[in-house]
């Protein structure tokens, strides 16, 4: 093994340990419905036994740790240049019209996707870009140099745009630029004898997760081929029609130099000024683009109600956002019950765009009876506070106040008339732009409905309210993404995470060791998901490295947005059982994998179908400290119980009766091949992880891609976190709070309280402490916990592209930049553990956990 090899491996080894650390360590369940919330780091015992005076230093020191990590990273990304993100800091380095040209030209790849996609933030960000969002960030560094600049758009002969599309394919790719982009900067110090002892231990961690993806890519990728093949999927034949009809559709900037119109187009790789590929039809100002060329994402929540013997659907949450205004923004989507009272079956949803929220319409679970229920009537009833946890509006964090309780909204009517009940809930999202045929993708979050006879009936198993409630208690952190990041942006993603969870650590701390209050209101913030950016970043690299590997001829782009939520919350625990217990589950989950590719059709094909495959597995390095729920040991354990396995296609629907799973699952099957896809799947439910579960491979007919699924449609399976054994009705104001940043400390937690519940007779007794006692967790275990999710900063960086270095044994020379990386943030953030500084308290246990714990 080359030298520079043992180096991308061990580089990569001590990030892979911030992912185990992150997912593995918090928790050490003793079994079903229980949770112990610090794990094997137990801090409460650490402080045990500290006098008061060295309680107060280890509060002082670890204040000061956290103050530091901060300080280190913003002045590590400070040693960056910020025009490697930042366009007007790029628009300074250069100051002439020809420098910013051959910039664009040289240093940005040419992508042929349709309509405005990414700005110029993001195609300068992920180094890639069509002619129009190429052509606005050129526009973009000429105005902040005091140049003008306009948009021309003009048509290409079919001779030039096939020109433009092979030239696509046979140059650099967008993430080659982004590698390239980064600075080589001086190589990282030697470790010393302790760090070493790190770096070995955590390298063991590091190899076997490269290993579990190339060997899920080898072992894989047969198989899916296989079915393939059977299936005797044609390759799409318009596909190539479309990029050319894309392409024809072409943009250039018009700039005003010495009172000359000049054309610049950067898109040919031997262009000059002045050489314009068409004649221009019409222009605008590059602030002022029509509408129609951009592309969008539309967010519906809808609610199916059963009503005399009748399904109907209600849209419960509506809106729609352009692409560039999602980049670089959190999005959340929320739903929680209206209020705490056990009879009261209303909820709302609710959807944040980065600040801007959307409120929806309030629906219920069923009619109810009563003056009082069947009004109609939504007062308000303390719903602001329970929801501003949820999406964070009411979330501390970073000194502010909790938010003010909104004052009464208007009454409104509920979904749900007299008569019907909820039967389906379910996010779609759909992405149009110009050129593109439209794409919806569904999610269902909760499914009672089955057929009876001609028509559906509510499922007897899930037919009471009460237990179907907490189902619709859920959170999902989403972000998109529209090319590969520029690795420093994923270390700003992390930076803005950690600014806006220090003061919840600081109070944490100050509960643990002074015994200060602690709750929920110190929650922070939503900020955009680094473990979503960090996956992004990964499949990014991990792609084009299968691409370098396998399929040389292949070069794969965004032709649509990528939008992955982290989602938590309820689902059905077993769905054999479905009337048993649930579980709490959080998880990568992919909607959509919207890439397209040149190349001869083999190579894309080849590439598409490793690049679903290592996507899967890559969701399973993340969560490879729990019990994973992932197509990948799904199929595994299909495989060892016998299961057979059949292909469907599209038009064989038929096929789907011979398929042995709950109807809600056979419901998505059936969506899933009304939206053209093919699917290999198991021809009953699998047991995994001692639960009876399902997924799937979905195969896009157009590129082959092939996507893992699971249960109701998940892509990226979901981890289990804990089970509950019980009803949880009385506590959905208190869970719903508890959206905050930091979800799993809160929900373990919540979980451990909800252990002492007793089932009588068929009836649930909440017993929690003595009578009148306030049934909140524990705030000293949430503040263990929140204390314990700092040792995942120390090597935080990239902790899902810890692999990816790893898993380049045949493009080393190609990440170079980025194992360099890699080596300084680490060896910068490591220091405290060197030194050996603080022996009582976390940080020793943190040092303790990386070095040797839990081989």
């Amino acid at each position: 093994m080359s030298k520079l090899r043992l180096w991308a491996g061990l580089i990569a080894a001590i990030v892979i340990a911030g992912a185990a650390v992150y997912f593995g360590f918090l928790r050490g369940r003793q079994g079903p419905g229980t949770a112990s919330v610090a794990g094997p780091m137990n801090v409460a015992a650490l402080v045990s036994g500290m006098s008061d005076d060295e309680k107060q230093q280890a509060y002082k020191d670890e204040v000061e740790q956290l103050q530091g990590r901060l300080t280190r990273l913003q002045s590590y990304l400070d040693g960056f240049p910020a025009a490697l993100t930042d366009v007007e800091a790029l628009s300074r380095t250069l100051t002439t019209p020809q420098a910013a040209f051959e910039f664009v030209r040289d240093q940005v790849a040419f992508e042929p996707y349709p309509g405005i996609m990414k700005g110029p933030r993001a195609t300068l960000v992920t180094r890639g870009g069509n002619s129009i969002d190429r052509a606005l960030l050129l526009a973009a560094i000429l105005e902040h140099n005091g140049v003008s600049a306009r948009i021309a758009r003009g048509r290409l002969s079919p001779d030039r745009a096939r020109a433009l599309l092979e030239q696509a394919g046979a140059s650099r790719s967008a993430t080659e630029h982004m590698l390239v982009s980064l600075p080589v900067k001086s190589p990282a110090a030697t470790p010393t004898a302790h760090q070493q002892d790190i770096i070995n231990a955590v390298g063991r961690r590091a190899d076997s997760a490269a290993n579990a993806v190339r060997t899920a890519v080898d072992q894989t990728h047969p198989v899916v081929e296989a079915s393939v093949k059977n299936a005797s999927l044609p390759r799409a034949a318009h596909v190539r029609s479309r990029q050319l009809e894309i392409l024809s559709d072409h943009y250039w900037v018009q700039a005003t130099i010495d009172d000359q119109t000049i054309d610049l187009d950067p898109s040919l790789t031997s262009a000059q000024p002045n050489q314009k590929l068409a004649e221009a039809a019409e222009s605008f100002e590059p602030g002022s683009a029509p509408d129609d060329l951009f592309q969008r994402v539309k967010f519906r929540i809808v609610a199916e109600f059963l009503e005399n013997g009748r399904i109907r659907s209600t849209d419960i949450l509506a809106e729609e956002a352009t692409a560039t205004d999602l980049f670089g923004k959190n999005i959340r989507l929320a739903l929680a019950p209206q209020t705490p009272n056990t009879d009261e079956s209303s909820c709302h949803a609710i959807l944040l765009i980065g600040d801007r929220r959307v409120d929806g319409q309030a629906f219920q679970l069923s009619a109810r009876t009563g003056d009082e229920e069947s009004s109609g009537e939504n007062p308000d009833t303390g719903t602001g506070e329970a929801a501003g946890g949820l999406s964070g509006v009411a979330g501390g964090g970073q000194g502010q106040k909790p938010a003010e309780k909104p004052a009464p909204k208007p009454r409104a009517q509920p979904a749900a008339a007299a008569g019907a009940v909820l039967g389906r809930v379910y996010l779609e999202v759909t992405s149009v732009g110009p050129h593109l045929p439209e794409a919806r993708y569904r999610r269902v979050i909760m499914d009672r409905l089955e057929p009876s006879g001609s028509g559906v009936r509510i499922q007897p198993a899930l037919a009471d309210d009460q237990f179907v409630r907490p189902l619709l208690v859920q959170a999902w952190d989403g972000a998109v993404s529209v090319g590969g990041n520029n690795a420093v942006f994923v270390l700003q993603t992390i930076l803005d995470t950690m600014k806006a969870h220090e003061s919840m650590e600081e109070k944490a701390r100050a509960q643990v060791y002074l015994g200060e209050s602690f709750g929920v209101d110190d929650l922070p913030a939503p900020t955009l998901s680094k473990e979503l950016i960090g996956y992004f970043f990964t499949s990014d690299v991990t792609r084009f490295l299968l691409g370098r590997q396998h399929a040389k001829s292949a070069r794969s782009y965004y032709e649509r947005p990528r939008l992955a939520f982290l989602r938590h919350g309820f689902v059905v625990g077993d769905w054999s059982r479905p009337q048993g217990a649930r579980r709490f589950v959080e998880g990568i989950d992919l909607l959509n994998a919207p890439f397209q590719f040149t190349g001869s059709a083999a190579d894309a094909e080849r590439l598409a179908r490793e690049a679903g495959v290592a996507d899967t597995a890559l969701e399973g390095s993340m969560t490879s400290a729990g019990a994973l729920f992932n197509t990948l040991p799904l199929f595994a354990a299909a495989a060892a119980q016998n299961v057979r396995t059949v292909t469907i296609r599209p038009d064989q629907a038929e096929d789907l009766q011979g398929i042995a799973v709950p109807p809600a699952i056979k419901a998505v099957l059936r969506e899933e091949l009304a939206q053209g896809q093919t699917l290999l799947l198991p021809a009953r439910l699998v047991k995994l992880n001692e639960v009876d579960t399902y997924g799937w491979w979905s195969i896009d007919p157009e590129t082959g891609l092939a996507l893992g699924k699971m249960e109701l449609g998940g892509a990226q399976g979901l981890t289990e976190v804990t089970q509950m054994h019980e009803k949880i009705e009385k506590w959905t104001e208190i869970f719903a709070k508890f959206y905050g940043g930091v979800m799993r400390c809160y929900m373990d937690a919540l979980g451990e309280s909800l252990g002492s519940i007793d089932v009588l007779k068929g009836r649930v007794n909440v017993k929690h402490g003595a009578p009148g006692e306030s049934p909140m967790p524990d705030p000293s275990k949430l503040a263990q916990c929140v204390i314990s999710q700092a040792c995942d900063t120390i090597a935080d960086l990239l902790v899902e592209a810890s692999i990816t270095p790893a898993f380049a044994r045949e493009a080393e020379e190609a990440t170079k930049p980025l194992q360099r990386l890699i080596a300084e943030w680490i060896g910068d953030q490591m220091v405290d553990y060197a030194k050996g500084k603080i022996q009582k308290n976390v940080a020793a246990a943190c040092e303790q956990r990386l070095g040797g714990g839990g081989e």
